[in-house]
């Protein structure tokens, strides 16, 4: 029609409408994605589906493209994969034409998985990310997350679409064929001529992915064909304007239950359908004349002629639209800023959402009675819910200060003389104490700790790896040991901030009982952990240490900095969780299986059922608890991790992405068992007994009795008031010049063990049995 301007034209008018329609049909209507996330998906898809019949009524309105389409009918209201050979960069735009012939509702429901780069396109970009396309980087373990966020909630929103994947992963191009033959020659296969070998992974990966959201009746296998000239790029179609008049489509349809389980069988049924295909395309392109593809399936053929008015009403709405809101931009000032806005909130999406597309997914799940619970602020508390947090506070840290001065300090002579009769006193005295917080949760705030699971075993050296959601996770997690088994109080150690060392009581407390203090830096850390766990292992009793490797609570500042770095090695955003850090995990592991010194890691996940409280700040000066904490415990033998660091680094990667999923699961349910997580297989349930309910009605009664009475005697016996001053002295010099009690403690151990290794050498045994010093 334009000569050698066609392409021109057709891209000047695909960017013109595209882009003012993504600002004044889409940005409308984009506050439904977060008032109805639902009706946003279905206006989106309609409003989108029309543009699409716009370059469609083009191709055969205008330029003259005639379209032969032929077999089974795509059905529009089942989820499916779309699989089609790629010839060309513009096979996606031309099977619109084939889809409106088949049934025009399916512009509406058809996604397509195409490059990254196309996102970042003003209006054709936006458009898509409103539509909710898939934009991929070609690289597997990058692109997976965005398939299964994709993917999920295509599911979740109730909608079924049709996902258009092109197995060969690119255009049949010089390079691409250049690669497939590499290919062909390296594995023993035929070369293609008409075809590039598929890829299976993604293939095999996508029906694994939306089989397991319930979410695939049908493969449909589109063959695409061109009569005359092949427009290899757009480019091409811009430079020449040369658009191809014949393009033959023809589909076979499989049922799901046609499709392989396996991957290597799904993977062989993939590869011979391209081999089908190359035979096919062969005799297509080998005829001289009249050349078609035979219909395959049902035998369905469509007109190749449109006759009805769909695509000149889609055509005249779209021309005239654009001319009329470029005259109102060009005359009002306030368009002019609308535009800019539009513009404005485009480019946040993609910079820090990454697309439209993640920051509607993330509301919609915001929306739909998903997501976490709130988190609790800081606010207009009454004086009562205040009052309960001063009275937490008081009675942790006066006990904690009066324990540590005239319990604990009085066995110190022990850590001397006997160190192993220190550790097993002070585990008892600590894990009594630790006791008490939960207790005081649950009498005074009504909280509720629901744990299911595997049971941890106390008698066995162990790794137990939690997500950290917020600052008092650790402190929580001493109700589900307690429910557990009470003897999980004595044997756990947590590693915590080094910060809270300098606490006074508490930090006395848990230095006592040998608690691994960290500065966050791995090269300090490494030596603190080695002699930890020796000293553990020496120590002849099996503690079960408590890691998250997270590294800290996703508060709001470390959830920014979680994401910048997902951004920056290209990985996935998690919703619920933080990036885990692989190199003092892997550092633990590997240290305690060389002393022999781990039998189980532990999998505990935390969620919340009512509300967050994200540190105890809120917990404390305001009040502020969560009534219902849910673990899940998953026990793994030690022996089922990799051996290698690289491989156990993998596997925390990839465990952490299932738990992200777990917690998505556990947040994002609509029924009634929304709040729980489910069982693991023979995992049980542990509740509070009654024993362990009077257990605790003494252990608050006790040190709230310790707290009142050596507070009292401090007050009223001279010499109590001295042994303070000497407890906080000894506990202040053995920070400053030992570093803690914890390290004091570990020297003078090692001191014993030295010495008792160098009198077990210099003592044999004598015929008789009587031990005889060697000179």
């Amino acid at each position: 029609m334009f000569g050698r301007f066609n392409g021109v034209v057709f891209v000047i008018l695909l960017f013109i409408t595209s882009f003012l329609g993504s600002i004044f049909i889409l940005i409308p209507f984009v506050p439904l994605a977060w008032f109805a996330p639902k009706m946003w998906r279905q206006c989106a898809d309609r409003m989108v589906g029309y543009w699409l019949t716009f370059p469609a009524s083009l191709c055969s309105f205008v330029f003259g493209v005639r379209f032969h389409v032929s077999g089974d009918l795509i059905l529009r209201d089942e989820p499916a994969i779309i699989l089609m050979n790629h010839r060309t960069r513009l096979d996606w735009l031309f099977l619109w034409n084939a889809l409106y012939r088949m049934d025009p509702w399916l512009l509406t429901t058809e996604k397509i998985s195409l490059k990254e780069d196309l996102k970042k396109l003003p209006g054709g970009g936006w458009a898509m990310g409103c539509g909710a396309f898939i934009f991929l980087s070609r690289k597997f373990e990058r692109d997976r997350h965005a398939m299964e966020s994709i993917i999920r909630y295509y599911a979740d929103a109730g909608r079924k679409y049709q996902l258009l994947l092109f197995a060969e992963g690119t255009d049949r191009g010089t390079h691409a064929i250049e690669a497939s033959e590499k290919y062909a020659k390296e594995h023993g296969l035929p070369n293609y001529e008409q075809v590039v070998h598929p890829r299976t992974t993604g293939f095999n990966y996508l029906v694994d992915l939306m089989q397991g959201n319930n979410y695939l009746t049908k493969v449909y296998d589109v063959t695409v064909a061109y009569g005359d000239h092949i427009v290899q790029s757009e480019i091409d179609l811009f430079k020449h304007g040369i658009f191809p008049k014949d393009i033959h489509f023809d589909v076979k349809a499989y049922d799901i239950s046609e499709i392989p389980n396996t991957e290597d069988t799904r993977g062989n049924w993939l590869k011979e359908r391209w081999f089908e295909k190359e035979m096919r395309l062969r005799k297509f392109y080998d005829r001289t004349q009249e050349k078609k593809l035979t219909p395959s399936g049902k035998g369905y053929q469509w007109p190749s002629t449109m006759t009805g008015g769909g695509y000149i009403a889609a055509f005249a709405f779209w021309i005239l639209s654009s001319i009329m809101w470029i005259y109102f931009i060009y005359y009002y000032t306030a368009l002019k800023m609308y535009v800019i806005i539009s513009i404005a909130f485009y480019m946040y999406a993609h910079i820090y959402h990454n697309g439209v597309e993640f920051l509607v997914i993330k509301w919609f799940y915001m929306r739909n009675s998903m997501g976490e619970p709130r988190t609790l602020h800081r606010g207009d508390q009454s004086m009562i819910s205040r009052s309960r947090g001063w009275l937490l506070a008081t009675l942790l840290w006066g006990s904690s200060i009066m324990g540590g001065i005239y319990i604990l300090f009085p066995m110190v002579p022990l850590l001397f003389y006997s160190p192993h009769s220190w550790r097993r006193l002070v585990d008892r005295l600590v894990g009594m104490w630790v006791a008490m917080p939960g207790a005081i949760l649950q009498f005074v705030w009504g909280v509720k700790v629901r744990v299911v699971g595997h049971k941890i075993e106390h008698a066995d050296p162990a790794l137990i790896i939690m997500n950290h959601r917020t600052r008092l996770d650790w402190l929580y997690f001493w109700t589900a040991l307690y429910q557990i088994d009470p003897w999980l109080l004595v044997s756990e150690k947590i590693t915590l901030k080094g910060i809270l060392k300098y606490v006074p009581g508490a930090g006395w407390a848990m230095g006592c009982n040998a608690f691994v203090f960290l500065d966050r830096s791995f090269e300090s850390d490494r030596t603190k952990l080695d002699r930890m766990i020796d000293y553990y292992a020496d120590s002849g009793f099996n503690y079960q240490m408590l890691l998250f490797p997270e590294g800290t609570d996703k508060c709001p500042l470390a959830t920014g900095r979680s994401e910048k770095h997902a951004k920056e090695k290209g990985l996935t955003h998690y919703d619920y969780v933080l990036h885990a850090r692989t190199t003092g995990f892997v550092h633990i592991v590997q240290r305690m299986r060389k002393r022999g010194y781990i039998k189980w890691l532990y999998d505990v996940t935390i969620g919340f059922g009512d509300a967050i409280v994200q540190s105890e700040v809120d917990l404390i000066t305001h009040g502020l608890c969560p009534k219902d904490i849910q673990y899940q415990i998953v026990k793994i033998p030690i022996d089922s991790l990799p051996i290698d660091d690289n491989g156990l680094a993998k596997w925390l990667h990839e465990h952490w992405e299932k738990k992200e999923e777990k917690l998505r699961l556990f947040y994002c349910r609509e029924d009634a068992e929304r709040t729980t997580f489910p069982m693991p297989e023979g995992g049980q349930e542990f509740e509070m007994s009654d024993a362990a309910f009077d257990g605790r009605i003494f252990v608050v009664s006790f040190w709230t009795f310790v707290f009142v009475m050596w507070t009292y005697f401090l007050f009223t016996v001279k010499y109590v008031g001295w042994l303070a001053l000497i407890a906080i002295t000894f506990f202040a010099l053995a920070q400053k010049v030992y570093g803690g009690v914890e390290w004091l403690s570990i020297k003078k151990a090692e001191e014993y063990h030295a010495l008792y290794k160098e009198d077990k050498e210099n003592t044999h045994i004598s015929v008789n049995g009587t031990p005889i010093k060697r000179d």
